[in-house]
């Protein structure tokens, strides 16, 4: 039977279940990146720039920043070059942007953590962050107080 809060009760758990999901996409790899490899890189390019991106489940696009780091390393022998600053999942401002591009001035040497398996991944920061634990506990919360507006009708 469907009810006054059955819907919204539904929405809440496919957003808090979709947010969930997106941040297990970047955090089961954050936390594979702990055991990645040391190589010695340097930075290529570190401009921010931006542009527009097609909103997920809906209706057209947002501007969104990113610090434009790329980095070059070498594993036997081999370059490998890679933009990925790390997986800890937090979306860009022009601010943040600006701030990331400045920690990688070009020309700088740097410590590029690759997966020891496939060496074209790699990361300048390893592991987890913050945003990706805020991300995942938002998506429970949602999920969880859609639960508990359903279990109250």
């Amino acid at each position: 039977m469907i009810t006054s809060t059955t819907v919204p009760s539904l929405a809440l758990e496919i957003v808090g279940t979709a947010l969930s999901i997106d941040c297990l996409r970047q955090l089961l790899p954050a936390f594979r990146s702990r055991r990645w490899v040391r190589a010695e890189g340097r930075i290529l390019r570190s401009q921010p720039f931006s542009g527009p991106v097609s909103i997920p489940w809906g209706r057209g696009s947002t501007l969104v920043w990113d610090p434009g780091v790329i980095y070059q390393y070498s594993v036997d022998g081999a370059l490998y070059r890679s933009q990925r600053v790390s997986f800890r999942g937090q979306g860009f401002s022009a601010s943040a942007a600006l701030r990331v591009s400045r920690r990688y001035r070009v020309g700088a040497k740097v410590t590029v953590w690759h997966d020891p398996i496939r060496h074209d991944q790699a990361v300048l920061t390893r592991g987890p962050g913050p945003a990706n634990f805020i991300q995942l506990a938002g998506g429970a919360l949602l999920f969880v107080a859609g639960l508990a507006i359903k279990g109250a009708a």
